[in-house]
């Protein structure tokens, strides 16, 4: 189970906000990833909080950052899902099954797909709606290298900022 947490080697000296997930984090490689540290996501809360938007406004209701962590959680991975890129999270050496993932996003009603490939050709695809609550998504795919997440046709104008608090893969 893949939760983030240790993804600066737990070196309290070096917590960072955010930064990019580099190649190698849990033996894979992360394609236009990036890591979000909670205390980021406190603060652009609140920022929405404070905002002069009314109280029922689905831009405050639906554009809270911490709703990605689980409880204890301090990081989690980040992406932004568009018609152009296609965040990509793959093994360089060797295949691998995803049983699930926990996801939600900040844009409300986002659909997205997801598919599981393995040398380039895709195997699975399972279309996804998120919302700001953190969603437990199960695949149950064997023998892949690489999943890729889309926008679908629904959303393709729209970036999807999508966050993951657990990767489950064995």
């Amino acid at each position: 189970m893949i939760q983030f947490d240790e993804i600066l080697n737990n070196n309290r000296d070096q917590q960072k906000e955010s930064g990019v997930i580099r190649n190698g984090y849990a033996d894979l490689n992360w394609s236009d990833f990036n890591y979000l540290h909670i205390s980021y996501a406190s603060r652009q809360d609140q920022c929405m909080l404070n905002a002069s938007y009314p109280v029922n406004s689905p831009n405050r209701i639906h554009a809270l950052h911490i709703n990605a962590f689980t409880q204890g959680q301090e990081y989690v991975a980040s992406c932004t899902v568009t018609s152009s890129t296609l965040p990509t999270i793959k093994s360089p050496e060797r295949t691998f099954s995803i049983h699930s993932f926990d996801a939600n996003t900040i844009n409300p009603l986002a659909e997205i797909e997801v598919k599981g490939l393995r040398n380039n050709i895709g195997l699975y695809m399972k279309t996804v709606f998120l919302t700001n609550n953190s969603t437990k998504i199960t695949l149950e795919w064997l023998n892949i290298d690489q999943i890729q997440f889309q926008s679908t046709r629904a959303c393709i104008n729209t970036n999807v900022q999508m966050r993951i608090s657990r990767l489950t893969i064995s």
